[in-house]
């Protein structure tokens, strides 16, 4: 910025160094303005510094790093063309394929249940009650609090499908749970995005382990989604294009 006495040129600093002159101007006069033009130049100075640190070589590679794990992640959507024959999915949209969709779903809820209840909700607990300072009772209220946090998503998800169904029985099957099954794999695969950027930045390895272990617990994740689209009314093709399109939320996150 011509003018200004320090090299930055952050947007933010910019902005500042217009506007804050004026107004410290109006109510210090010169040396307001000239404070003003300081700040500007402080802050612009902080931006072009952060910014430079978030574009070195090391974070770089970390970046290029999370958004390959995170694309890996988010194909993981297409594995269940390779496990589901190509008669099944008509199959599994008629009556008599209700056994078939019963086994998909179960292979894929149990291994939904085992992270929930035998993973996330455990290490929650832990680290609430390893953070809290007011002793057993504050533990306890976090804790609980944590479970009815669970008990309010169940029924968000609920209420949505209730709100979408409609009430007259139709020949052709629903496409609404296939949409919030979509909604909701999206928001997963941003969490997963988040996880797996946060791991490369603290080193390889543990980035390397963190897409390994996300693979394996999205692998029955995603066979169960695909049965679920498939059971929705959707096709073989149209149900992998919506699931590679979740992964979008994934390369969001990281």
């Amino acid at each position: 910025t011509p003018g200004c006495p320090c090299p930055g040129s952050g947007m933010a600093g910019r902005r500042l160094l217009l506007l804050a002159p004026l107004a410290l101007g109006l109510l210090g006069g010169a040396g307001g303005a000239r404070r003003g033009v300081a700040a500007a130049c402080r802050l612009d100075d902080k931006e072009s510094e952060s910014w430079g640190s978030l574009l070195s070589a090391e974070r770089l590679d970390a970046w290029i790093c999370s958004l390959l794990g995170s694309l890996m992640v988010g194909l993981s959507g297409v594995f269940p063309l390779l496990v589901i024959p190509l008669e099944t999915g008509a199959a599994l949209r008629s009556e008599a394929g209700a056994h078939r969709l019963k086994q998909l779903l179960s292979f894929a809820l149990g291994g939904l249940l085992g992270n929930v209840f035998l993973h996330l909700l455990p290490e929650a607990w832990a680290y609430t009650r390893s953070a809290a300072q007011g002793g057993e009772g504050q533990s306890l209220q976090q804790q609980q609090l944590l479970g009815l946090w669970v008990i309010a998503g169940f029924f968000t998800f609920l209420g949505l499908e209730k709100m979408f169904l409609d009430g007259k029985e139709e020949e052709q099957p629903s496409q609404v749970s296939g949409y919030l099954n979509l909604l909701a794999n999206t928001i997963d695969n941003f969490t997963h995005g988040l996880a797996v950027a946060a791991s490369f930045l603290v080193s390889k390895k543990i980035g390397l382990l963190t897409t390994v272990a996300i693979l394996l617990h999205e692998i029955p994740h995603e066979v169960g989604d695909f049965a679920i689209l498939l059971r929705a009314g959707f096709d073989r093709r149209s149900a992998a294009k919506l699931q590679l399109s979740t992964a979008l939320g994934g390369v969001l996150g990281s």
